[in-house]
């Protein structure tokens, strides 16, 4: 982290610009922290909703990953505050498509193909989006069994396999497939209203959409 922030300082001379980048940068760290302690507190207390999902993802996954990335690099470039404000506004819907595809494959995804487990998000009791509507979806034996399951950390793949099948029965897989898709046209309406060069735009069309839909 010292060695991020010392190599970003190095490369902003212009005073304005250093006090903006520093601004940015500091802020993207408060939020990342605030966003991983929220989800070790739910995991904690096993409380799983769909608001505190989308909550921690936003501040652990769409801060650090596209919106606060995209801000400080436009702030190096001396970008105007319109900009700023368009890499916030559809960097938040493009960070939450984003993490919702990664819970996806956190659970299904297969371990040669994204290189980490399949299981350790169910062991652990990640208070993702999609367990959040698997068991509000849920009743009775699913509710049951989605519950003795989840978070366990002597789950086994056959218990794992219980809780995948359970998670797409709900409609849960589904539900949040079409989140990505609503999320990502947002995300891409707005960059198409951005004020930036053809160029850039469809760059970073191309970048949300390899992030949204990839199988790693």
């Amino acid at each position: 982290l010292g060695w991020a922030w010392e190599l970003v300082s190095a490369r902003t001379s212009d005073p304005q610009r250093a006090v903006a980048v520093r601004a940015l940068f500091d802020r993207m760290l408060v939020e990342v922290n605030y966003g991983q302690g929220l989800e070790m507190l739910l995991m904690a207390e096993r409380s799983y909703s769909v608001s505190r999902g989308l909550q921690v993802a936003h501040f652990k996954t769409g801060t650090y990953t596209i919106i606060g990335p995209l801000q400080v690099g436009a702030a190096l470039a001396g970008a105007s505050p319109e900009l700023l404000h368009a890499y916030a506004e559809f960097g938040r819907e493009a960070g939450q498509a984003f993490q919702r595809r990664d819970d996806l494959l956190g659970v299904f995804g297969p371990s040669d193909s994204t290189g980490k487990s399949n299981i350790d998000d169910l062991r652990e009791g990640k208070p993702t989006v999609l367990f959040s509507l698997a068991l509000a979806n849920s009743s009775g034996r699913q509710t049951e069994r989605l519950q003795a399951l989840y978070g366990r950390s002597d789950l086994d793949e056959e218990g794992a396999s219980e809780l995948r099948t359970l998670i797409v029965a709900t409609g849960a897989v589904a539900h949040v497939e079409k989140m990505i898709e609503e999320r990502a046209a947002r995300a891409m309406a707005g960059l198409a209203q951005a004020p930036m060069v053809s160029d850039a735009r469809d760059d970073l069309a191309a970048l949300i959409a390899a992030a949204l839909y990839r199988d790693r």
